[in-house]
């Protein structure tokens, strides 16, 4: 259930609490004309919440900066004194990745640096200055930086054909009454949580994306079947 997941992540400190509470907050919408709009502003809101807490982070101390270095790096963007051993704000690794896959983007479009070798890019990034250098090189933490990035031209229109397939099928279901509008409502919502996640993360590695997405398309294509029965 929705509230329980949404207790467990926000026992563990899960960022990921912000991404399900929106998807929560989209499926609720998609089946309840009441407080629509309400919903709708909160999870944008959610959703702005999840790109704050994941692009910066608040570190207490120069020490917990060194031990979080896997996490943190670069200047402090702001501290919250003149001590030098103020609470001071840094950029995250999903920052920086981020930006390691735009760069990647400006100088190697329409081609990509090549399947999974952003981190040799990013290992050249440190070389000149533009990637913290006590920070080990990542893949991508972004479907929609990454994709391009690492597939160009190519791998952009496959992200664009495959996400308005989703879109355009999962609505296909929602003009439908009965179990299947609140079956796809409740799809809507997770494969919402998914996209935002997405901001952060490669999702294309979600094996359970494409589960979702292949039972979805199941039941828009047995609603047609029985919608246009064949003859006998």
């Amino acid at each position: 259930r929705p509230a329980l997941l949404l207790v467990a992540l926000a026992a563990t400190f899960s960022r990921s609490w912000f991404a399900l509470g929106a998807g929560w907050l989209i499926a609720r919408a998609l089946l309840e004309r009441p407080r629509r709009v309400w919903r709708l502003g909160l999870s944008a809101a959610l959703v702005l919440a999840y790109v704050a807490v994941s692009h910066v982070g608040l570190v207490w101390s120069e020490k917990d900066r060194r031990a979080l270095r896997l996490h943190v790096g670069g200047p402090p963007l702001a501290c919250l004194g003149s001590d030098g051993g103020a609470p001071c704000v840094y950029a995250t690794v999903y920052r920086f990745t981020k930006a390691a896959s735009l760069e990647a983007i400006a100088r190697t479009w329409p081609w990509g640096v090549g399947p999974g070798r952003q981190p040799e890019f990013e290992a050249q990034l440190k070389t000149e200055g533009l990637y913290p250098g006590d920070m080990p090189a990542y893949r991508p933490h972004s479907s929609y930086t990454g994709v391009p990035a690492e597939y160009g031209a190519a791998g952009l229109v496959g992200l664009v054909v495959f996400g308005a397939g989703v879109v355009v099928t999962t609505r296909s279901l929602l003009r439908r009454g009965g179990e299947e509008r609140v079956f796809a409502a409740r799809a809507a919502g997770a494969l919402a949580m998914i996209a935002i996640e997405a901001l952060t993360t490669d999702v294309m590695h979600f094996r359970h994306l494409f589960w979702l997405v292949a039972v979805v398309g199941a039941h828009a294509a047995n609603g047609k079947q029985e919608s246009h029965p064949r003859p006998e």
